[in-house]
């Protein structure tokens, strides 16, 4: 039993907590002095960022039962009771909503385009070759512009040109990675 109640955190996706690192990056690139304040604002946007991936994990995960079962990189995964699986969403949206409104984080547009970049990918293109590996690019930028507005630095094309190299990158290997695994090129 308190095995099961640790591998929530498997289910939410708890592992990918370090992408949202990627709001830094803009502020140490631009050369900026990690002191108290931009340490607590750090903090705020990181914690805010946390709790909205974790919702969009756990609508992913909750979408993706069934194909997940077939996907043999995902064969071992874990699926709590879909009851179990609403509360946890409703308790992580509530800490958002609340983070959010704590912060006073509500003018940061970026988390807007989040929301829609997922309910985009995950509802209506995640099934759609190339168009999905765009989208999977997009949630990486967009954690790189939202530290950009968090910290109220500007951007050279130079720097989102460079961004959108890497992420595409990863985007298409972690493609090819799946279909490599599940063999898709010979169904």
């Amino acid at each position: 039993y308190k095995f099961e109640k640790m591998r929530i955190f498997e289910f939410i996706k708890l592992n990918n907590v370090y992408k949202n690192l990627l709001i830094l990056i803009p502020f140490l690139i631009a050369g900026g002095n990690i002191d108290l304040y931009n340490f607590l604002i750090f903090g705020e946007a990181f914690i805010i960022f946390f709790f909205l991936t974790t919702c969009c994990y756990i609508i992913n995960n909750l979408t993706d039962r069934k194909i997940d079962k077939i996907n043999k990189l995902k064969k071992n995964k874990y699926y709590p009771e879909e009851k179990k699986v609403f509360k946890t969403f409703f308790f992580f949206f509530t800490l958002f909503l609340v983070s959010v409104f704590y912060f006073e984080s509500f003018y940061n547009y970026y988390l807007y385009i989040y929301i829609l970049n997922f309910s985009l990918y995950n509802f209506y293109f995640k099934q759609i070759f190339l168009i999905d590996i765009l989208f999977l690019t997009n949630f990486y930028l967009i954690r790189i512009l939202y530290g950009i507005q968090v910290f109220d630095l500007d951007f050279s094309s130079g720097f989102f040109i460079f961004f959108v190299s890497i992420f595409l990158c990863l985007s298409i290997g972690k493609r090819i990675i799946q279909i490599n695994v599940n063999k898709l090129l010979k169904k």
